[in-house]
């Protein structure tokens, strides 16, 4: 189990490693997701990461330091 889980490990970093060296932009997966699926995707990204991933993980971490 934990050699399927470093191989998936190892292939998102892989792959990630190949969309950076293929869009040498700033911006991460938001760039990847625009160029790959159009702007609507980069966008909606863009505000589910501020609305609900970034709130959620400040959330978390002021749960534990409380």
């Amino acid at each position: 189990m934990r050699k399927a889980i470093a191989v998936l490990g190892m292939t998102g970093a892989l792959t990630f490693g190949e969309l950076g060296a293929m869009f040498p932009q700033a911006g991460g997966v938001y760039v990847y997701l625009k160029e790959g699926y159009g702007d609507l995707f980069g966008f909606l990204y863009g505000w589910a990461y501020l609305l609900v991933i970034t709130s959620g993980a400040i959330a978390a971490l002021m749960i534990a330091c409380a």
